[in-house]
């Protein structure tokens, strides 16, 4: 016995449901939960709506930040593999600094300085040392060069 509607059957499309908030389905979600027709698991939201899985596909590959930060598509993939190689070129990070963990196991801090007198930082969990931590965040913090941050 099928799992699917008499309306999925008629018209040779399995439905699924999908939060309209954080573009997860109940095949697939950003954080793994489960998106269910009254409630989505994932992000707290709900109802679901259902769709084609092929529209699921469609408003992930166009949307702007949840889509492509969460459903990346080959294309990004591709992109943010690029960027990792051209990143591990650098061997300087103008604007960029670590500061000693606040107490004893607890993680090195990366700033990173940004044009208009503005700023970033993240922990750098596993590093132990000034050099580590700013190895770790070569991916996560964004490269700004010299002229850019005067």
């Amino acid at each position: 016995m099928s799992d699917k509607t008499p309306e999925e059957i008629a018209h040779g499309k399995e439905l699924v449901c999908f939060c309209e908030r954080c573009f997860g389905s109940s095949d697939n979600s950003s954080w793994g939960e489960a998106v269910e027709e009254d409630y989505c698991y994932n992000c707290g939201g709900g109802p679901s709506i259902k769709i084609p899985r092929y529209s699921v596909d469609m408003i992930r590959s166009s949307a702007f930040f949840v889509g492509s930060r969460y459903y990346p598509s080959a294309e990004a993939i591709e992109l943010f593999e690029e960027r990792k190689r051209l990143r591990a070129l650098i061997k300087e990070f103008p604007g960029r600094e670590a500061k000693a963990p606040f107490e004893e196991g607890a993680p090195w801090s990366v700033t990173q300085r940004k044009p208009g007198k503005t700023w970033v930082s993240v922990m750098a969990m596993t590093a132990t040392t000034a050099e580590e931590a700013l190895h770790e965040t070569r991916l996560s913090l964004p490269y700004y060069d010299e002229e850019s941050l005067r």
